[in-house]
């Protein structure tokens, strides 16, 4: 079975606005296995952390957003070197050998970008990096097939709300990364029935 490390982080302002890097305020880790055959996710460790800045770059939209104050993340908030340091202890702590794939939502842009790239020690490089998972182009790859229907928006929130789920905490990292392992054993049990079907109707043609 594939080891995914899913991966969210709440930024202090618009992801999409790329004119500006934003301070990474929170993040959260998941380890775990997914069982192709029940697409079920199988939870190993988990981690999450608030980061405190000594300059914040943020925007009052963001933060409205995520729900986060200053005052909270001075307070609960590690350094950047004390989460570097975390995240080192719970990679090697949890991942013994092989490669984990990292897994989220929007991965391209954020995840890989700015969270694994500032995050996660160069030790780590080659077992994160060789591939990834995105479950907005795996939504996205089956709204194009119209498996999903069009009408569909592919956020997280709403994603989660066409699958039957909507009491996530959503806009939290802890939340984002539950709501993404939802999303994505939901898409891959939609594809599991796809190739059931198609193999069906295989096996009557060829009778």
């Amino acid at each position: 079975m594939k080891e995914f490390l899913v991966t969210d982080a709440e930024f202090g302002g618009a992801s999409n606005d790329k004119k500006q890097t934003y301070s990474i305020l929170t993040v959260g880790f998941k380890i775990g296995t997914f069982d192709p055959k029940k697409c079920t996710f199988i939870e190993k460790a988990s981690l999450s952390f608030a980061i405190k800045h000594d300059a914040y770059v943020v925007s009052a939209e963001g933060m409205k957003v995520n729900g986060l104050t200053l005052e909270f993340l001075d307070k609960t908030g590690v350094t950047m070197d004390n989460a570097k340091a975390m995240i080192h202890n719970f990679l090697t702590t949890n991942i013994k050998s092989g490669m984990v794939t990292p897994l989220g939502h929007g991965v391209k842009g954020d995840i890989l970008e700015y969270v694994l790239q500032k995050l996660v020690p160069g030790i780590w490089f080659g077992k994160v990096y060789s591939s990834y998972e995105d479950t907005l182009c795996l939504a996205e790859s089956l709204q194009t097939q119209g498996i999903i229907p069009s009408d569909v928006k592919l956020n997280l929130e709403d994603l989660c709300s066409y699958f039957g789920k909507t009491d996530f905490d959503f806009h939290t990292c802890e939340g984002d990364v539950d709501a993404t392992i939802f999303c994505y054993c939901e898409m891959q049990n939609l594809l599991q029935k796809l190739r059931l079907l198609l193999e069906k109707e295989k096996s009557v043609s060829a009778s």
